[in-house]
């Protein structure tokens, strides 16, 4: 039976869809996407075997160590978690991504996600890197994402704290310090936690 290491994002999303909007065929469907089988043509006899196959779902998606290097679909990507070497333009694609309506994961990973060889967005695609990460085990992108959200808010801590220092030393009148403040507080990162729950728990079929 599967574990959340077996499962990928692409499942994880189609598997959180299906929660979301259950109906009698709701377990059925996700042991298809999990299983490639046909459970509703399957006799019954031969469905019994797949009674706990979905009791996973109700734990928590552990967490691992990151590694440095992952290698997906022949091509290698490092893991380029070193913050103090992020580049503007990774720090903005960064925050993009997160006003989105609903950030996408492989989206928010792929701006530190580089392949062997390259710097950042240069000689390579974006779209594929994204969609190799689409691909990654579940417990590799919870814990890569949530080690990025951690590092992104300290480094916009230090990020607004080094912009309020300078605002306040900016020949303005107090008015337009005070916007540029308001603006800088507006600067944040999204609760991406809730995104990785799962909307209901899964019954046995």
């Amino acid at each position: 039976m599967k574990t959340w290491s077996d499962i990928t994002l692409q499942q994880y999303y189609q598997i959180k869809e299906l929660l979301t909007n259950e109906d009698e065929y709701t377990v059925l469907n996700i042991l298809d996407v999990l299983y490639g089988i046909d459970s509703a043509s399957l006799p019954l006899n031969e469905l019994a075997k797949y009674n706990s196959a979905l009791d996973f779902l109700k734990d928590e998606i552990p967490v691992v160590d990151i590694k440095k290097k992952y290698n997906i679909h022949g091509r290698t990507y490092e893991s380029n978690l070193e913050l103090t070497k992020v580049s503007t333009a990774q720090f903005i694609d960064y925050q993009n991504y997160l006003k989105e309506k609903e950030p996408k994961y492989e989206k928010l990973i792929s701006v530190l996600f580089i392949p062997e060889g390259h710097s950042y967005n240069d000689g390579y695609s974006i779209k594929e890197v994204q969609d190799d990460i689409l691909h990654m085990s579940m417990v590799d992108v919870q814990s890569i994402a949530f080690f990025i959200k951690k590092q992104f808010q300290l480094l916009l801590s230090l990020f607004q704290f080094y912009l309020t220092q300078s605002i306040q030393k900016m020949h303005l009148t107090k008015d337009q310090k005070q916007k540029l403040l308001d603006q800088l507080g507006t600067l944040q990162l999204s609760n991406l936690e809730s995104f990785l729950t799962l909307p209901s728990t899964v019954k046995k079929p």
